[in-house]
């Protein structure tokens, strides 16, 4: 029997057995097998002790198997008895045999419940954050994503903005106002009339571009005309528009001609409808710049003499935004010049105002200077100084063209006429040798200047000296005429004269030389600048060179001051040339004496000195003797 102490000891194993259910089971499994194995003859001796090593049971554990509840399991092993208890015990076992082989592995037990979950431990620090990877290779584009849905519609379009308010001129028209003397007021009207049946030819009106304006679209201008009258030719018109935007003045968009359709016009009143686009880029009137908030203007002109006698009443226009594949000029033809519309002009209009030619000109005769009933802008007239002027007009306002040639004389050559004198005589052979192999060189010289020489050399008087570059005939009496009055005793004081009493001295007389040539010469009245050069080597009068014969420098000077007086009334300036080494001083003195008393350009006396005969120190001397001539038109 179980003392208290046992119960004790009892208890706490079975509380132990509650907790390890699956291990006893499994035991109290492999007990039964080795009970049913051993069979009713099997005799647990008392003492006999096994040792915890026994079925690896304490002692508690083996007296709670084969105490308490030994008396059920011999009852599940056969060893129970049928009787009452009262029958004798069975007998003892024998000795424990050999341990029978292990038999077969049970099924496994059931999978036991799962545990209740342990709290969650504290989570530990973040770790440094690693080095960033290099970037990877772009990859391949995606396909393209399907359309989206069509997005909701867009604005709509501004349908009308209808001007039935118009403006007129305080005049019938422009040139009434200007005839008038009127300032430009415009006047407000409600349907004017134009045409045949009004003195009125001009109409504006104005617009405001609607803030909801998309300017990729076009606006579109539709005038509403009525007409009636009798349909006898075209009717065109002139379009002027202009805009404003916000901080600008009024800009200027264009000029255009419009002719209307009439094709379906009834005389007895007809209502027409032309549509202009204004800002398409392919068709209309092609402005440019229209955007919402600006203030649109435009004005009407009839040209005249291109309608017919029909009445033209405005009663409005209306403007409306279409998109730009939606726009067409209607009903009209557009032009940029009346003269595209050539099938309405029955008059002569070269420059396509729509104004006849002769009509223009006889209201400005300025603009056909040349009187050929032609505008001159129409002609291809040359302008050579390039004033924007046509030469033909700078003449006929008063520009010199002196050859009438048609161009002034400002775009020409100056033109410089010189007459070379030389003595005729023998002892001057010498210059008029240098002169003749010099004289292509001066011409060369100042046409690289822009001065135009013409030239003539000619002998004081006839002699039989055979000279390189003079005719036989180079002479003063032919150049100027046999029949002169000063040939024959017209030398004012000069004993001999160029008729001369047959002497060989009147081949000397450069004195009336001078005189003759400077008032009987036919100059070129075109000549800029006149001059009478001398080649000489004795005085003015009778060759003389006696410087101490006070008679003889008397008659000189007396010679000299005629053909000082001739030289001055014909605008000649007269220049002697001489080897002053070998001229005495009272005849250099009569050269001063006449060159500074005639025309000049430079300072001084005017006397050039030729030092030598050679031909480039000669064709010096010579141009910078012509060089001294004075700019300028001469008096004939």
């Amino acid at each position: 029997m179980l003392g208290k102490g046992r119960n004790m000891n009892l208890s706490r194993v079975v509380r132990s057995i509650k907790s390890r259910a699956f291990g006893l089971k499994a035991v109290a499994s492999m007990l039964a097998l080795v009970l049913v194995v051993a069979g009713p003859g099997m005799v647990i001796l008392p003492g006999c002790d096994a040792g915890a090593g026994f079925l690896g049971l304490q002692d508690y554990q083996r007296d709670l198997l084969f105490g308490f509840g030994s008396l059920a399991i011999s009852l599940l092993t056969g060893g129970q008895n049928s009787g009452n208890g009262d029958e004798p015990a069975q007998p003892l076992p024998g000795p424990q045999g050999e341990q029978g082989e292990q038999g077969e592995q049970g099924e496994q037990g059931e999978q036991g419940e799962q545990g209740i979950q342990g709290e969650q431990g504290v989570q530990g620090e973040q770790g440094e954050q690693g080095e960033q990877g290099e970037q990877g290779e772009q990859g391949e584009q995606g396909e393209q994503g399907p359309v989206g849905p069509v997005g909701p519609a867009g604005p709509a379009l501004f349908n009308s903005v209808y001007i039935d308010e118009f403006f007129v001129l305080n005049a019938n028209n422009y040139d009434e106002l200007r005839d008038s003397g009127l300032d430009l007021e415009p006047v407000r009207d409600i349907e004017p009339i134009l045409g045949g049946c009004s003195e009125k030819s001009t109409v504006a009106y104005m617009m405001a571009v609607p803030e909801r304006y998309d300017d990729a679209n076009t606006i579109n201008m539709r005038m509403y005309i009525w007409r009636t009258g009798a349909i006898d030719g075209c009717c065109a018109f002139r379009l002027d528009g202009y805009k404003a935007s916000h901080g600008t003045n009024a800009n200027y968009l264009g000029t255009h001609y419009i002719n209307l359709d009439l094709t379906e016009a009834d005389e007895t009143g007809s209502l027409l409808v032309v549509d202009l686009p204004l800002n398409n880029a392919t068709s209309g009137l092609g402005y440019a710049g229209i955007t919402s908030a600006d203030l649109l203007a435009f004005e009407v002109n009839l040209v005249k003499d291109l309608y017919d006698d029909g009445c033209y009443t405005f009663l409005g226009v209306d403007f409306f935004e279409t998109e730009a594949e939606k726009t067409a000029v209607e009903n009209a033809a557009i032009g940029s010049a009346p003269g595209d519309f050539a099938e309405c002009f029955p008059f002569d209009d070269c420059n396509d105002n729509g104004i006849p030619d002769d009509e223009e000109i006889s209201q400005n005769s300025s603009i056909d200077c040349n009187l050929n009933g032609i505008i001159d802008d129409c002609e291809d007239l040359t302008d050579c100084n390039t004033n924007g002027v046509p030469d033909v007009c700078d003449i006929a306002a008063g520009a010199v063209d002196c050859d009438t040639n048609g161009i002034p004389d400002e775009c020409e050559l100056v033109k410089h006429e010189v007459i070379f004198l030389v003595d005729g005589s023998g002892s001057a052979f010498h210059l008029r040798t240098a002169l003749c192999n010099a004289i292509g060189g001066v011409v060369s010289d100042l046409a690289g200047r822009n001065i135009e020489l013409s030239y003539e050399i000619v002998r004081i008087y006839d002699n039989d000296h055979a000279d390189l570059c003079l005719a036989e005939d180079a002479v003063v009496p032919e150049m100027i005429g046999t029949n002169s009055v000063l040939i024959d005793g017209m030398n004012d004081g000069c004993p001999g004269d160029l008729g001369g009493d047959g002497s060989d001295s009147a081949d000397e007389n450069w004195g009336p030389a001078v005189t003759l040539v400077a008032s009987e010469y036919d100059w070129d009245v075109c000549s800029s600048n006149r001059m009478i050069i001398l080649l000489v080597d004795e005085g003015a009068c009778l060759g003389g060179q006696v410087c101490e014969s006070t008679e003889g420098i008397a008659q000189d000077y007396a010679s000299i001051d005629v053909a000082v007086a001739a030289s001055v009334a014909a605008g000649v300036a007269v220049r002697p040339l001489a080897l002053l080494e070998y001229t005495p001083v009272c005849i250099q003195d009569q050269f001063a004496a006449v060159s500074a008393a005639t025309p000049s350009a430079v300072e001084g006396n005017g006397v050039r000195d030729l030092v030598s005969l050679d031909s480039a120190t000669v064709t010096e001397k010579l141009v910078e003797t012509i060089l001294d001539l004075p700019v300028g038109t001469p008096t004939p």
